[in-house]
């Protein structure tokens, strides 16, 4: 009776290429150009959900009022980010909030996320008082 096939010993099994499949030199979640990937479909829909339904809003006001009206919507947010107070106090931009309806939500980001519990914020830098701050711009520091 014939032996079953039995491979060579020089012949690697499994194949070792199948381990890194899917891996690239830069790691794991990551393109090959460095960029970081949405680790999951339903992230991907969080992170672009904001701007799709902003997109929807603006397509739905141009056909309904006309096209001046998405315009005026971008220029008034536009001008309401602006608005901002003293050097080294923090800005709550309660009419941006109020203007895009998202004061009267509780966000997880509104408890725990908040700028001025950061060890370094992520908005104007470390954190400094009004008195630091104007010092610094009359270079009064002796």
């Amino acid at each position: 009776m014939p032996m079953a096939y039995k491979p060579e010993a020089s012949v690697e099994m499994p194949d070792k290429r199948l381990q890194m499949q899917g891996l690239s030199d830069v790691g794991l979640g990551r393109k090959a150009s460095g960029e970081p990937t949405a680790s999951h479909p339903l992230e991907r829909m969080l992170v672009t959900g904001g701007r799709r339904e902003e997109q929807q809003e603006m397509t739905a006001k141009a056909l309904v009022f006309g096209q001046h009206a998405p315009l005026r919507t971008k220029m008034e947010r536009e001008l309401l980010s602006q608005f901002q107070r003293l050097p080294g106090l923090p800005s709550s931009l309660v009419g941006l909030e109020t203007f895009m309806d998202t004061d009267e939500t509780i966000e997880f980001e509104d408890i725990f996320n908040l700028d001025q519990n950061a060890p370094m914020p992520r908005s104007i830098g470390p954190n400094r008082g009004l008195h630091d701050v104007m010092e610094q711009r009359l270079s009064m520091r002796y």
